[in-house]
């Protein structure tokens, strides 16, 4: 064994390399292995999330709609200057179910557009619930509010019909991170809201594109 030991004193250093050399093919290997079992990860992630996608959408619009027709009783009741009977007044609350899926699917997603609006509707739905939460303790403060809230209704609406094609496999990318004003005001027919009756709607929908827009490029 001593002249193995007076050899290894001998070439301490050359031995060192040579396992430097050894080692660094393994790390190499061993960081590929790990970013490709991550890299699956994510791809799955990313099916499931999509795959689970039309239905939170679907469930988004009924909750919409929803608050569109809590916010028209409202704006009744103020037009007229009623004091209406609320006791079976039931406006929806935030789907926390569904804004849990819609984060999902924007951790395991690739693409900016699709981010950006599945973070506008998460945005608009706080906003919207907040309002909501106003109009059950007392109606008669949302005077000057209502038309901005059923704009932000049907934006979401618009928002989540927009991405129904990816979400169902029709086409292989979302659309652009932009949302037109038709758009929205085709929302707003489907909440049934229509232009003849509720105009100011029509022209904050119409600043709530523009300003959305303008975020979105800068």
């Amino acid at each position: 064994m001593l002249p193995f030991w007076n050899w290894l004193g001998k070439n301490h250093d050359t031995l060192g390399v040579v396992i430097g050399l050894i080692g660094v093919p393994v790390l190499i290997f061993q960081i590929t292995q790990a970013s490709r079992q991550e890299r699956s990860r994510l791809r799955r992630r990313h099916i499931a999330a999509r795959a689970a996608l039309p239905l939170t959408l679907s469930g988004i619009c009924k909750y919409a709609e929803r608050s569109a027709q809590a916010f028209l009783a409202v704006h009744r009741a103020i037009k007229n200057r009623e004091d209406p009977d609320f006791s079976n007044f039931d406006p929806p609350s935030a789907p926390a179910s569904l804004v849990s899926s819609l984060e999902q699917m924007i951790e395991a997603s690739s693409h900016d557009a699709l981010i950006i609006r599945l973070s506008e509707i998460i945005a608009k739905i706080q906003v919207v619930d907040s309002w909501l939460a106003d109009t059950r303790r007392d109606h008669r403060m949302m005077s000057g509010v209502i038309d901005g809230c059923l704009a932000d209704a049907a934006l979401i609406d618009a928002l989540a019909s927009s991405l129904f094609s990816y979400a169902r496999r029709d086409v292989p990318a979302p659309p652009s991170a932009f949302i037109s004003t038709e758009e929205a005001e085709a929302s707003l027919h489907r909440l049934r809201v229509w232009d003849m009756s509720y105009p100011d709607v029509y022209e904050r929908i119409k600043s709530r594109c523009e300003e959305m827009n303008r975020l979105v490029r800068a």
